[in-house]
């Protein structure tokens, strides 16, 4: 009978070891999927990804309004991303300019900092995990 430590990285998160090693597909050490599924249960309970659920229900109940939401969250990850252009803080400023009075709606409001509590959150998570394992990543400076 196959060991149950580990299973396979696949969407099934089902085969057992030796089906891992026949199909060549990673596997994950059992406890460490156990902490995992323990964490996102943590974060399932939190305050932040709570009240992001609850705000993210009410945006759903009015398309435009959502694909408006996902179009700024879109264009504004896009800015964040692309930091290094020479313009970045012109093009900041502006965007903040065209998007002004669309943050005044309070549900427009209250969904990005619901959201963004959320990903603090998780990028608190990122930092915890990171910040203590020997992993370098100075070349993302």
């Amino acid at each position: 009978m196959p060991s149950v430590d580990a299973f396979c990285c696949d969407e099934q998160q089902s085969c057992f070891v030796y089906e891992c090693k026949k199909a060549g597909k990673a596997m994950f050490d059992y406890q460490i999927e156990k902490s995992i599924q323990e964490l996102v249960g943590q974060i399932k309970g939190s305050r932040e990804y709570q009240e992001y659920q609850k705000i993210n229900e009410e945006v759903k109940k009015n398309p435009e309004l959502k694909s408006q939401i996902d179009l700024f969250r879109k264009r504004n990850f896009e800015m964040t991303v692309n930091q290094s252009e020479r313009d970045w803080l012109a093009e900041m400023e502006n965007f903040e300019r065209e998007y002004a009075e669309f943050r005044k709606n309070q549900l427009v409001s209250d969904f990005l900092a619901k959201e963004l509590a959320l990903c603090r959150l998780l990028q608190k998570v990122n930092y915890g995990v990171f910040g203590n394992l020997d992993f370098e990543v100075d070349f993302l400076q």
